[in-house]
């Protein structure tokens, strides 16, 4: 609760009927509810001061149970903080209504609305045009090319993670950056296999769960993985557009590596540069599956001929040939988001501008990396958080005048 009158309660109620309090400025009146995940509750909003505009407002939760969890709502809304870039969600505040560190419960994040998610357009009756999948894919491609320039790696890359409008010229974004991470040589080594959804998860997370062996040892095994992880994301999500079904659809993750095996065939020379122990369970794990193909999976039936365009290489061939580059099993020989960019499949959207952009140097990305190398106690955490986000609020009039 809040003493402030310039904040007001609303509820917002889902399909189910359950009720969601939100505490916010009076600018935002008309709160709807749009979704809810374990780390949030997002509602859309109309703000009064800002002729009244539709937003979608973030009501952040469950973030002070661990440090794990407090570090991600920290950098969700830092990094998008310090995102400028056309396929990013635009960022317009940060928020709590409460007055204390000690107090401090609710972080809200206002972001610009958009109309669907990816999991949407997928999941529409009409399948998606080539032109269309063609640039959403090079939109993606801009917008994890802005983060890696940066030094961030998005480690969350799916098709709900990403936004489209309804109206005008067909525009993606990507949103929420919980697990997002800087690439430290200090961090690199100690990032978390537990990242990514597991359908969008690559081999070399996917080996470095330790639910995966069969063999129980006192060592713990994590491999190192890069920013290519969130490469064979992308991949994932451009199959998924053109078959309207998730690619690798795997129960746990020995599946999961079974489902890759199987549509990508076994990758001998990459599993004998692994550790023994798990080289033996992949290699284990790989003889008990029935191996298709690409071509199978993503047949000509998906590119008919009213829907391809050779002129601009949207044809089953460029697409499948996409696909396979960022699906590499090996992250070693797996494409580059730079290469993925230059692929005639999405590279008729390329202009100068976007090129240079893309191509960019490393820019700072305002957060102190430092955080997730320290085990910091929650306390002290609550405290950065709090004070990160009363140095936002101070920096914009979150009220609007009101």
């Amino acid at each position: 609760m809040t003493s402030d009158a310039r904040f007001q309660t609303h509820h917002a109620f889902d399909k189910k009927n359950r009720r969601f309090s939100f505490t916010v400025p009076r600018r935002y009146t008309k709160l709807k509810f749009l979704s809810a995940g374990a780390q949030g509750i997002v509602a859309s909003a109309v703000d009064q001061a800002c002729h009244n505009t539709k937003v979608a407002i973030k009501k952040m939760q469950n973030h002070f149970v661990g440090s794990k969890i407090a570090r991600r709502a920290l950098r969700e809304f830092v990094l998008l903080s310090k995102q400028n870039h056309p396929n990013i969600i635009k960022f317009l505040s940060v928020f709590t209504p409460q007055e204390t560190k000690d107090d401090l419960e609710d972080i809200y994040i206002v972001m610009e609305y958009m109309d669907l998610t990816l999991t949407d357009v997928i999941d529409a009756p009409i399948q998606l045009h080539h032109e269309y999948v063609s640039k959403f894919i090079y939109q993606t491609l801009c917008a994890v090319s802005h983060l890696h320039c940066q030094g961030i790696i998005h480690r969350d890359l799916k098709p709900c993670n990403l936004v489209v409008n309804k109206k005008g010229k067909p525009e993606l974004k990507l949103l929420d950056f919980g697990f997002a991470r800087l690439i430290t040589p200090r961090v690199e080594e100690k990032m978390s296999a537990y990242v990514i959804t597991q359908w969008y998860r690559p081999p070399e997370v996917v080996l470095g769960i330790q639910d995966l062996r069969e063999y129980k040892t006192a060592q713990k095994f994590e491999l190192a993985y890069s920013e290519k992880v969130d490469v064979w994301s992308i991949g994932c999500i451009l199959a998924e557009m053109i078959t309207g079904d998730v690619l690798f659809k795997g129960s746990d993750n020995k599946q999961q590596w079974q489902e890759i095996v199987k549509k990508m065939g076994i990758p001998h020379h990459y599993i004998s540069t692994l550790d023994e122990t798990i080289a033996r369970s992949a290699l284990d794990l790989a003889s008990k599956v029935s191996l298709s193909s690409l071509d199978d999976v993503i047949s000509d039936e998906f590119f008919p001929a009213e829907k391809e365009n050779p002129q601009k290489f949207w044809t089953a061939f460029h697409a499948r040939d996409l696909i396979s580059k960022m699906l590499e099993i090996d992250p070693n020989h797996r494409y580059s988001i730079a290469q993925a960019l230059r692929h005639p499949y999405v590279s008729s959207w390329n202009n100068e501008l976007n090129d240079r952009r893309e191509h960019a140097a490393r820019i700072d990305p305002g957060y102190d990396g430092r955080l997730d190398e320290e085990e910091l106690p929650i306390n002290e955490l609550k405290s950065i958080i709090f004070e990160e986000v009363k140095r936002i609020e101070n920096s914009m009039d979150i009220f609007g005048g009101m």
